[in-house]
């Protein structure tokens, strides 16, 4: 039986992968599922138009229907957003595919990603969550001349929320710095807005971390986009990537300063690797998975808790 691919989800995101699944060295059986079916309904366009070919494409008319497809060689994912993804993760799970494709945040609480992850656990399934970062070249090197050091920090300014935003920066740091443990120090709300999507909710606002008793980090995102960079020190050598400029700032000790260029893949492009390892190997290392997340997402909800807000209607 060959590989196919169930999408649960077909806003842009989903589209994304569907886009990944094309880059793929196998023809694949495609089947989607969108509870918002002009989103679902806009799938085969968006294939004409994007020259996407698959050896079929199915638009599934229920959850229940695209579940039945769930077979042991398929690979699902969940691009919904995560109001939803708790409850079909579960179901997803309980079929046991050959593994799970997850966007994030995975879940809107902490005690749901604990629930998902010990399903996940129990069922032997793997759940892969979508965080690029990992598969950056300049982020390798970066993490590559990290190892040993024990004294660094990291300050990461960014627009778009800590929920939407800050996530992949939280994960960013955990993977960097191999983190074990954390202390949230300090934490404010600047303000509470409301996303594009209709319902839902992200937060302006700060956190200074402490790592493993001895690493500083400070989060900070508000409503002004030119402001956006991740800075990594490691023994006053400093890191400052600035991804939309497309460039790395490299300052060594004595504070001679070179500018590298960088190149930001598509997600298509490193969604299509992550898709081939797993049809020729039934597994990845490309993306972290749900236990490897586990405490970056922890830090977005004890911000929340720390400051009221583990309430708000987080995508």
């Amino acid at each position: 039986m060959k590989n196919n691919i169930v999408i649960i989800g077909t806003g842009n995101m989903g589209k994304r992968h569907l886009q990944a699944c094309a880059k793929s060295s196998d023809e694949l059986e495609v089947i989607c599922f969108d509870s918002n079916n002009a989103a679902l309904q806009s799938v085969p366009e968006f294939c004409q138009k994007n020259n996407i070919k698959t050896a079929q494409l199915i638009l599934a008319k229920s959850l229940t229907e695209v579940l039945s497809f769930i077979k042991d060689k398929t690979i699902v994912i969940v691009a919904t957003t995560a109001q939803s993804r708790q409850t079909i993760l579960a179901e997803v799970i309980k079929r046991k595919p050959l593994c799970v494709i997850a966007e994030k945040p995975l879940t809107q609480t902490l005690s749901e990603y604990e629930s998902v992850r010990a399903l996940a656990s129990a069922m032997t399934v793997p759940v892969y969550i979508n965080f690029t970062r990992h598969l950056y070249d300049f982020y390798q090197e970066i993490k590559a001349q990290l190892a040993g050091i024990k004294d660094k920090s990291m300050t990461a300014v960014f627009p778009n929320g800590i929920a939407l935003i800050g996530i992949h920066m939280f994960e960013l740091m955990t993977w960097l710095f191999n983190v074990t443990q954390y202390r949230l120090v300090e934490s404010k709300v600047e303000e509470v807005f409301e996303t594009k999507r209709t319902g839902y909710k992200d937060v302006y606002g700060e956190l200074v971390l402490e790592i493993d008793g001895q690493a500083r980090c400070v989060f900070s995102s508000s409503e002004q986009p030119e402001q956006c960079y991740a800075e990594i020190i490691a023994d006053n050598r400093r890191y400052k990537v600035l991804e939309r400029a497309g460039q790395l700032e490299i300052t060594d000790q004595a504070g001679n300063q070179k500018i590298k260029n960088i190149k930001i893949p598509y997600t298509s492009q490193v969604l299509g690797l992550v898709i081939n390892d797993i049809i020729k190997e039934g597994v990845t290392q490309r993306l972290p998975d749900i236990d490897q997340s586990y405490l970056a997402h922890k830090i977005l909800f004890d911000y929340l808790a720390a400051n009221d807000l583990a309430e708000v209607n987080i995508t």
